[in-house]
């Protein structure tokens, strides 16, 4: 008889083999049930997922261009090139971190906030000019308090307010780089706060993000993307608004 089929008294004569082939048919459900809930992770968490790949990426991509591009001024200039670290840590790449962030952020704010009084008739992000009140019998009493239920705003304005005050704060400290860089004064804070420069950059970032978001809204007005949340329906009409209070 084979060494796996022989009889174990203490286990009530159960073959040997028939303990192992449980362990790994237990084995083998365990690791279907891991790659079960994997695969409901991913289902699940899909689009959240691939925006942060897609901004890993790219922030990889800011790093080893602006990495190349800030030695190159530093060579032209007869400066001394960093190191990739030092380079991380300078003004110059945090600025442009931070500058972009405060300027998108102030885009979502601004689009949480402006929706909540103003409509777009046909706009699949805008809510239906005739169902801006509800009915006596259709109101509902708020299950939480007003810091909940206007916490995404509140959100993106404190993130607004946290990236604005840091592109402040680093892009005095890479204007101070520049200057040191070809050996002109620096200024403090207070006065790059005040400065055209300061300003210019912020204008710069803002009215893209503006336009992009009113170009989005206006434009989902008579276009369609098959199967996107972000648009209405194929079959919707143009005067149709999208979002309707429910």
């Amino acid at each position: 008889m084979a060494a796996c089929c022989r009889r174990d008294e203490k286990a009530e004569n159960r073959p040997i083999c028939a303990n192992r082939t449980q362990m790994k048919m237990l084995t083998m459900s365990r690791r279907l049930r891991l790659e079960k809930r994997i695969r409901k992770f991913f289902e699940d968490n899909g689009l959240s997922i691939v925006l942060i790949l897609l901004f890993i990426g790219a922030l990889a991509g800011q790093i080893a261009t602006g990495f190349f591009v800030f030695n190159q001024q530093q060579s032209e200039h007869r400066a001394a090139p960093l190191s990739l670290g030092k380079f991380l840590a300078s003004g110059t790449f945090t600025n442009g971190i931070f500058s972009n962030w405060q300027a998108a952020t102030l885009q979502l704010a601004a689009l949480l906030i402006l929706s909540t009084r103003l409509r777009q008739r046909g706009a699949s992000h805008s809510r239906s000019s005739a169902n801006r009140t509800r009915k006596p019998g259709h109101q509902k009493k708020p299950k939480s308090g007003w810091l909940y239920r206007n916490s995404l705003s509140l959100a993106f304005c404190g993130l607004f307010a946290i990236s604005f005050l840091l592109h402040l704060f680093e892009g005095a400290r890479a204007y101070n780089e520049k200057q040191r860089l070809i050996q002109s004064p620096t200024v403090g804070v207070i006065q790059f706060a005040a400065s055209a420069e300061f300003w210019f950059e912020n204008t710069e970032t803002w009215q893209a993000e503006f336009f992009t978001i009113a170009a989005f809204i206006i434009l989902t007005i008579f276009l369609r993307q098959e199967n996107s949340p972000e648009s209405k329906p194929s079959d919707s009409p143009d005067n149709e608004t999208g979002t309707v209070d429910s």
